[in-house]
């Protein structure tokens, strides 16, 4: 799925793993001149996009097909899921309790990696920042756990 999108600065070409409907591609398409391309990256909370059913058992599926056969550090190792600078320091805060200026452990990312395998529910919401995708929140039901990924 692919389509541009103007911002007020200039227009990003949109291209995503699962197909949006008219009226999700309508959400953000009224909504991203408002703001520049630095400005949707800087928001803490961007626009909410509801996810039909089977636009979450895509996710779902391909974040198992990555996934599939792998152990934690074969992941990270491959460099199949990678952390942002923010995901690092929520790591480093929330699991090993250390300032978010501190590098997390590698026991504490191999743990959020397999956390990430082992989620089994996509949030009914995914978000769009101005972005060139959306950012999908996985759910791990045992723990109640959520990991944004995009």
């Amino acid at each position: 799925m692919s389509f541009e999108i103007p911002l007020r600065d200039q227009t990003i070409h949109f291209q995503d793993i699962v197909n949006l409907t008219d009226a999700q591609q309508t959400v953000i398409l009224e909504a991203s001149p408002s703001k520049t391309f630095e400005e949707w990256m800087m928001l803490d909370k961007g626009l909410k996009i509801q996810l039909t059913i089977e636009q979450r058992e895509t996710v779902l599926r391909l974040k198992n097909g990555l996934v599939a056969s792998k152990d934690n550090r074969e992941l990270v190792k491959g460099d199949i899921i990678i952390f942002s600078r923010h995901a690092r320091e929520r790591i480093a805060v929330r699991v090993d309790k250390l300032p978010k200026e501190a590098p997390p452990t590698f026991d504490s990312i191999l743990l959020v990696i397999q956390l990430v395998i082992e989620s089994d529910i996509v949030d009914h919401q995914a978000e769009w920042k101005g972005f060139t995708n959306l950012a999908y929140t996985l759910i791990h039901a045992g723990y109640g756990e959520k990991f944004k990924i995009r």
